[in-house]
């Protein structure tokens, strides 16, 4: 009861302070205001992006899981990746491509690992209307790419491309694969799916990095 009746006390005299010097209130006010919001930036800030691109996915219904035209290893591993990620907060998602799997060792890749890969040739076909581009950040090859505003971007090529609500393109890296396999370790998620064999992630990621164009 004594601790309530000080804090009420307390609380008055602030309250009375606060009448007779508005100003100084007004100040008190602005500068918890700015501690805060300065709090808050270094929270965020101390969130890896892994963990914002996993918070970002857990917000989505069903995504469309979008690779460059003529895919590569690179491009699809790091698709995968993001597939298997979202499984991992319950998200529907589907790896899609314009234009075709021309090279022989690309199409080996897709082969041997049985990844389900969906080409397109129209915006209508894309699976979700939310898109996470991986391994370019400007949606091309197909008609209606320009009018696709992607949800997020995950790339390492330079360009001007961007994605409305997370975009990390890191242009010192030399795969897109790596920047995901990254996502997996800030959020100590299992890059393998139950059945699949750990081996076949491991290459992956591996030839994909090997491999990026």
């Amino acid at each position: 009861m004594r601790a309530m009746s000080a804090v009420g006390d307390r609380f008055s005299q602030a309250e009375a302070m606060a009448r007779e010097n508005p100003e100084l209130a007004v100040a008190v006010a602005l500068v918890v205001l700015i501690a805060v919001a300065a709090g808050v930036v270094v929270l965020r800030s101390r969130r890896t992006p892994g963990v914002r691109f996993r918070r970002l996915l857990a917000d989505e219904d069903e995504i469309t899981v979008l690779m460059h035209p003529n895919p590569d290893p690179d491009a699809m591993s790091a698709a995968v990746g993001v597939a298997s990620l979202a499984a991992q907060v319950d998200v529907d998602a589907t790896v899609q491509y314009p234009g075709q799997i021309r090279h022989q060792e690309n199409r080996a890749f897709r082969t041997v690992l049985d990844l389900e890969l969906e080409p397109i040739e129209h915006v209508s076909d894309l699976a979700a209307e939310s898109v996470v581009l991986v391994d370019h950040n400007e949606p091309r090859g197909f008609a209606g790419a320009d009018g696709v505003l992607p949800t997020a971007v995950v790339d390492h090529h330079p360009g001007d491309g961007a994605g409305e609500s997370f975009t990390d393109v890191r242009t010192d890296y030399g795969a897109t694969a790596s920047v995901v396999a990254e996502y997996f370790q800030d959020n100590d998620a299992v890059p393998v799916p139950p059945d699949k064999h750990a081996s076949e992630t491991a290459s992956a990621l591996t030839l994909s990095t090997d491999t990026a164009t």
